[in-house]
């Protein structure tokens, strides 16, 4: 049914201050959405969150300075209320049977209780370590006994409406900041009945590939079909103690691309859904960050909750000829899915989402000297940083990034060879991916023509972004390598000048590529908005053709000015 804020749609009276963050919209709407579920028979679920924390010098701690919890995130940030204060444990337990009594056929909340959402002591308590809080009322307790504290009193309150009720809790990056193993097996533990626990399929597991990278999965991907170790492990302890285990997916999307409207690797998408239905999991949470697109990447998962199940082969043809409306063109359509999915598999790394060219594209700006200036149109919003201060979230910030390192978390320049070699690899599936869609495109008749370019856009897009992936890349081992002679040799002789000038000559033809490659992109952004970075809700950036021109402004000022200086050097 949403996300919501906790004190928006609270109607308990026990700290009478909280009443002013109330929201009487919020429950209508929360209500309204109810109510349409209960027409088509669904299940009616809810995210909570208590993200709006309370300053220091917040009115309500002079009424109640005993409630103040853990000081968050900085040194002068904001507290959280203390979640093992009996008032405010009193006023937590109120909201949640408020909550049901207003919805009393909802079926369950669920609350992310690791790293973020739904604040206790020990999330991101500022100056301590990991699976301690600065509160002293909490830190005796110890994170697990504190964090499943919270979630028993929640389900008992919930479970006082309605019996069946659930609290899922989730643990997203517990590990990283309280929980005692990396599975939280202490915490479920001491979970009591009406607490089921959300895990990822595949989060913080490692995939090695040749030539010595170790890709971590820090977040969403398809890159592992999974269930990964922690999810694995999770489920058994699931069978010592009862807890149920929900495990959350991507339906759509895969943060190696994350701008795409549907990550289009369709044979990977149809065994994440073949291993998901045979988990053992209570049930599935299929997710985007981004909205739902409904497109073949999420409906696979629809033919793998029966038994039996088509096979991979046999449903891809299928959907493939739907698509196209044409046989011909169908088959076509799959060899794009095979190609995209096979080049998926080179991807060496997931980058920090929102920023880079993973996520722009071919609208990342390409530069040959790093110190190049940046049009300002290539700056935007990251409105997720609220939950650490507004100040964060209201300075714009780079989209970017100019070097390889900040791109990947690889270091040294002997990684870049490497990866380069991945992009490329990744480029010329995509090249055959996209030469079957120009081949198929001629067969698909007009009825089918929207859905055929739904689908097949996101393909396109992946193709020009792996191809500007593979030009930054080649650009930053050649300008590296220059840098190097340059800066070593006082005085090149001719062989080394020879040298130079053909590298010199490939950063030529590389960012006349990237030009290229930028101008085929802009029909793709101007007639799919869904491949926009402003359809987020938690960023605001500039449009992708905004960026785009800006972007092909700046390389032909680097082949104006740039190579021109740089042979200059090389000529000294």
């Amino acid at each position: 049914l949403g996300g919501y804020e906790l004190y928006a749609l609270s109607t308990s009276d026990a700290i009478p201050e909280l009443a002013v963050r109330r929201n009487p919209a919020a429950i209508k709407h929360l209500m309204k959405q109810a109510e349409l579920a209960r027409e088509y028979d669904l299940g009616k679920y809810v995210m909570l969150f208590t993200r709006d924390k309370f300053e220091k010098n917040d009115p309500i701690f002079n009424t109640y300075p005993d409630i103040r919890g853990a000081l968050t995130w900085k040194e002068d940030g904001p507290y959280t209320l203390c979640t093992e204060h009996p008032l405010v444990r009193k006023y937590l337990t109120e909201s949640i049977e408020g909550l049901f009594c207003c919805i009393p056929d909802l079926d369950g909340i669920i609350i992310i209780i690791g790293g973020e959402g739904f604040y206790h002591c020990f999330m991101r308590a500022y100056g301590v370590e990991r699976g301690h809080t600065n509160c002293d009322r909490c830190e005796p307790l110890g994170a697990e006994r504190v964090v499943a504290n919270l979630c028993n009193e929640l389900a008992k309150a919930a479970r006082k409406v309605n019996p069946q009720a659930e609290i899922i809790a989730w643990p997203y990056s517990a590990s990283y900041v309280w929980s005692a193993d990396l599975t939280q097996k202490e915490f479920m533990h001491l979970l009591d009945p009406g607490v089921s626990i959300m895990t990822e399929m595949e989060k913080d597991e490692i995939v090695c590939k040749p030539g010595g990278i170790e890709k971590l999965l820090w977040d969403y991907s398809i890159d592992l079909i999974g269930p990964g170790k922690r999810a694995a492990t999770q489920l058994e302890v699931s069978k010592e103690t009862g807890v149920p285990v929900f495990i959350l997916s991507m339906a759509e999307m895969s943060f190696e691309v994350p701008l795409l409207p549907s990550v289009p690797v369709l044979d990977r998408w149809d065994a994440r859904a073949e291993a998901l239905a045979g988990s053992g999991a209570r049930g599935i949470y299929l997710w985007n960050m981004a909205p739902f697109n409904g497109l073949s990447s999420g409906e696979v998962y629809q033919y793998k909750w029966f038994s039996p199940a088509p096979s991979a082969d046999s449903l891809l043809a299928d959907l493939a000829e739907r698509i196209t409306g044409n046989v011909k063109a169908g088959e076509l359509l799959r060899m794009a899915w095979r190609e995209a999915s096979n080049g998926f598999a080179y991807i060496p790394a997931i980058n920090s989402y929102y920023r880079g060219p993973h996520y722009l594209g071919p609208a990342h700006p390409i530069v040959l000297n790093p110190d190049t200036a940046i049009p300002d149109v290539f700056k935007g919003y990251y409105l997720f940083l609220m939950e650490i201060n507004m100040e964060s979230a209201m300075q714009p910030l780079p989209t970017y990034d100019l070097h390889p390192e900040m791109i990947t978390g690889y270091f040294g320049p002997e990684s870049i060879p490497v990866l380069e070699t991945y992009y490329r690899v990744v480029q010329a599936h995509l090249e055959r991916a996209v030469a079957a869609l120009n081949e198929a495109e001629s067969m698909v008749p007009e009825r089918s023509r929207v859905i055929y370019e739904a689908e097949t856009f996101g393909i396109r897009w992946f193709y020009h972004t792996a191809r500007t992936l593979g030009n930054i890349y080649e650009s930053f081992r050649l300008t590296g390598k220059l840098k190097e002679w340059i800066e070593i040799n006082q005085l090149l002789g001719p062989e080394e000048i020879e040298k130079g000038e053909k590298i010199l000559k490939r950063l030529h033809e590389i960012m006349l590529d990237e030009k290229q490659n930028a101008l085929e992109a802009i029909p793709i952004a101007e007639k799919d908005p869904r491949i926009d970075t402003l359809h987020r809700g938690d960023h605001s950036f500039n449009g992708l053709i905004d960026m785009l021109h800006a972007k092909i402004k700046l390389i032909d000022q680097q082949i104006e000015e740039e190579i021109p200086l740089i042979e200059k050097r090389l000529r000294r």
